[in-house]
């Protein structure tokens, strides 16, 4: 599949290879998400990388400081010897632990603020920021700033846009490629391929969300929005704490819950 696009070199200079790769990972995210498969897809290290970057708790401890050389891609300063030490003996529990013990200092919402960057990991355009949709094929996913706009620095206010021509079009099915051998995947997709050529019409309107205060950085009623739609722990509360981790998150919720 990925061979057949780089056939003609002029038409590979065309290709948005960069939305194609985070729809691809969103696809396999989501189906993994709703536990209609066992295993992940697609380029796995963005999504390592965005952990380590931004959660504090999760990284693995490197022998020798981890600095980042400008005009080199922020990907680039994890490498290196890592201490391995007490390492956790189940380590899905151990990091589905973590997440739900995290607290806000130790996450990084703007991790590459300081950074000096080369040009072509600047997002000169803000498709970043643009409400659209990402295509690869057989897969469409939404990419959606507004949800998270204190990691672009900027004020979080409660979501307004609600992806209903996803929904209309069956995309929580996850609908794939089997049985569909030969498909024009730019037809049926047309309808989100012309929501991508309209991105940079979008980005003006994302431009005008106003920045992020250090002393308000979200809307008033943003937290209790945020409670009632998410899922705040991972682990079933009064669970025992798994040998050689470190605080039990389930433990905790159970002790939060009954005081």
């Amino acid at each position: 599949m990925w061979l057949n696009a780089l056939e003609d070199p002029e038409d590979v200079k065309t290709i948005s290879w960069g939305s194609a790769a985070l729809a691809y990972l969103y696809h396999y995210l989501c189906e993994a998400s709703m536990d209609k498969r066992k295993e992940l897809g697609g380029p796995m290290i963005l999504l390592q990388l965005w952990a380590w970057e931004r959660m504090l708790t999760l990284r693995p401890s490197f022998i020798g400081s981890v600095v980042h050389e400008p005009y080199t891609p922020c990907g680039a300063r994890w490498k290196g010897t890592t201490q391995i030490g007490n390492a956790p003996g189940h380590s899905v529990e151990h990091y589905l632990d973590q997440i739900s013990l995290i607290r806000p200092g130790q996450f990084i919402r703007t991790p590459y603020a300081h950074c000096i960057l080369p040009d072509y990991c600047n997002d000169m355009n803000g498709c970043s920021l643009c409400e659209t949709y990402l295509v690869c094929r057989a897969y469409v996913e939404a990419h959606e700033p507004g949800r998270v706009q204190r990691q672009f620095n900027r004020y979080q206010d409660i979501p307004q846009y609600v992806d209903r021509m996803l929904s209309n079009a069956d995309h929580l099915g996850k609908n794939d490629r089997h049985g569909k051998k030969g498909n024009n995947w730019a037809n049926t997709h047309q309808f989100y391929i012309g929501e991508w050529d309209l991105r940079y019409e979008r980005f003006q309107a994302a431009e005008d969300a106003a920045p992020m205060s250090m002393n308000i950085p979200m809307s008033p009623g943003y937290m209790a929005w945020y409670n009632r739609i998410t899922v705040t722990y991972l682990t079933q509360p009064g669970a025992r704490s798994t040998a050689r981790m470190n605080e039990s998150a389930a433990s905790m919720r159970l002790f939060i819950v009954s005081y």
